[in-house]
C-alpha cells in the first residue's frame, strides 16, 4: 500500500488546485463582464451584413474604415463573447527542451506521427500523437537551434542557430536515418518554406542592404525579389503567389507589412505605421497586434489580406501565439493570456522578461464566435500546430521548451 501523502505534498496539491481555480474564475469573470459588449459588437453591428465570403460575414458590407481604437479590448484573455468554456485534457509529451515540432499525416494505411528536434542534441525523433513509440530517427549534429521551420510534409527543416553575433540557417533534408544539409549564405536572416515546400524565401543582409530571395530547397534558381536599405524582415508565405514581409516588431518602432507578388513583382503596402506590429497570415485574412504604449498593453485586430478592412477583436494576445486552421480558413486558434502583465509588447515577451499563463481561444469568423479551452497546467504556449483532423492542438511551452498536447 502506498504511504499517505505528507504535509508538503498536501500543500503542493492545494496550491495546484488553487491556481487552477483562479484561472477558471478569471475566465468566467471575463465572460460575465465582456460577453454582453462583445456580443453586441459582433452581432448587432454586423446583422445587416450580406456580402459574400468569410470576411464578408465578419466585416460590415462596404466598410473600409480602419478602427484601431481598441475599445472592445480587455485586460485578460478568457472568453470575451459568452461562447463555450470547457476544461480539457492536456499532457506533456516531451519534458526535455524541444527546438521545433510538427504533426505528419500518415500515408494511407499508416500511422500519423509527431516529429520533433531535441534542442540539446539536434537529434530528430518521432512518436505517436500520445507520445507512444518514441524513437530517434536521425542526428542533425546541429544542437541548440533556437527555432525550427518545417516544410509542410515534415521531410525538411530549417534550423536557426547563433554563433557569436551571427545567425546561421541550415536546411536539413531527412530520408530514413540519413540527413543531408545545405547551408544558407552568411548573412541570411529569416527563412520560410513555400506552401508546397519545394521552395524557400530568405532575407540576405549585406551591409545596410537587405534582399529578399527565393530559391529551390537545394539553393538553386535564386531570384532576388526585393532589395532595400533595410534587412530586419520577418517573412510569411501563406499562398504560392505572394510573400509577405513584416518589419521587425518592436513597441518602440512603427511597423509595416508589405506583400510581394511573385508573378508581377509588385511590392504593395498592406499595413503601416502601427507600433509593435506583428501578424499571423493566411490566404484570406490577417490577425495582427498593435502596441498600446500609453497603457503598456497590446490590442488584437483582424484584417482582410489587403489590409483595407480592419476590426478589433475582444481578446489580447500576440499573433505568434495563434495558428490558422489548414482545413477551415475562417478558424484560428490562439493561446491567450488569462491575465496580461503591464509591459512593452512584444519586446518584453520576446526577451523573456514576462511569461503568460494561457487559455486557448478558438476564433470562428464564420459564426463570429470565440470559445475557450482551459489548460489545466500553466503554460506560455507558442509554436502551435494541429493534428490532421484538428481534434488535438500541440504547442511548445516558451518557459521551458517542453512539448504539450491539448484535446480540442
Amino acid at each position: 500500500m502506498a504511504p499517505p501523502p505528507n504535509t508538503v505534498e498536501l500543500n503542493n496539491m492545494q496550491n495546484i488546485l488553487t491556481k487552477k481555480n483562479i484561472i477558471i474564475a478569471l475566465a468566467v469573470l471575463v465572460i460575465f463582464f465582456f460577453g454582453a459588449g462583445a456580443y453586441w459588437y459582433y452581432s448587432d453591428n454586423n446583422k445587416d451584413n450580406k456580402s459574400g465570403g468569410i470576411l464578408g460575414r465578419f466585416f460590415p458590407e462596404g466598410e473600409n474604415k480602419e478602427n484601431t481604437s481598441g475599445e472592445n479590448n480587455n485586460s485578460s484573455g478568457g472568453n470575451p463573447t459568452g461562447g463555450e468554456v470547457k476544461n480539457t485534457e492536456s499532457f506533456q509529451l516531451v519534458k526535455e527542451p524541444v527546438s521545433g515540432a510538427i504533426f505528419i499525416k500518415a500515408p494511407k494505411g499508416g500511422v500519423s506521427k509527431i516529429r520533433y528536434i531535441e534542442k540539446a542534441t539536434g537529434d530528430l525523433y518521432e512518436m505517436g500523437a500520445n507520445g507512444e513509440d518514441k524513437s530517434k530517427i536521425a542526428a542533425t549534429n546541429i544542437p541548440w537551434a533556437f527555432d525550427v521551420i518545417w516544410s509542410p510534409d515534415g521531410r525538411r527543416a530549417i534550423l536557426k542557430t547563433v554563433s557569436g553575433d551571427k545567425m546561421n540557417a541550415t536546411i536539413a533534408t531527412f530520408s530514413g536515418s540519413s540527413v543531408k544539409t545545405a547551408f544558407l549564405p552568411e548573412g541570411a536572416r529569416d527563412v520560410v518554406f513555400s506552401p508546397k515546400g519545394d521552395r524557400i524565401a530568405y532575407v540576405l543582409q549585406s551591409g545596410d542592404d537587405g534582399s529578399i530571395i527565393t530559391s529551390t530547397v537545394d539553393l538553386k534558381n535564386k531570384i532576388t525579389r526585393l532589395k532595400l536599405k533595410f534587412s530586419s524582415w520577418k517573412l510569411f508565405w501563406p499562398e504560392e503567389g505572394n510573400i509577405y514581409a513584416l518589419t521587425s516588431p518592436s513597441a518602440f518602432l512603427d511597423g509595416h507589412l508589405y506583400r510581394i507578388n511573385l508573378a508581377s513583382g509588385a511590392f504593395t503596402k498592406i499595413l503601416n505605421q502601427k507600433a509593435g506590429l506583428t501578424a499571423a497570415i493566411n490566404s484570406t485574412a490577417i490577425l495582427f497586434s498593435e502596441t498600446d504604449a500609453g497603457n503598456k498593453t497590446m490590442n488584437l485586430f483582424l484584417s482582410n489580406n489587403l489590409g483595407s478592412k480592419i476590426a478589433p477583436l475582444p481578446i489580447k494576445t500576440l499573433p505568434e501565439k495563434c495558428i490558422w486552421s489548414p482545413k477551415k480558413k475562417e478558424v484560428a486558434y490562439c493561446a491567450t493570456p488569462v491575465a496580461l502583465p503591464t509591459a512593452s509588447y512584444p519586446d518584453d515577451w520576446y526577451k523573456g522578461k514576462i511569461n503568460f499563463e494561457d487559455t486557448i481561444i478558438k476564433i470562428d469568423l464564420g459564426t463570429k464566435s470565440f470559445d475557450s479551452i482551459l489548460i489545466p497546467q500553466q503554460g506560455d504556449a507558442t509554436n502551435l500546430f494541429l493534428s490532421d483532423d484538428e481534434t488535438i492542438l500541440f504547442f511548445i511551452n516558451k518557459s521551458d521548451s517542453s512539448l504539450w498536447k491539448i484535446k480540442l
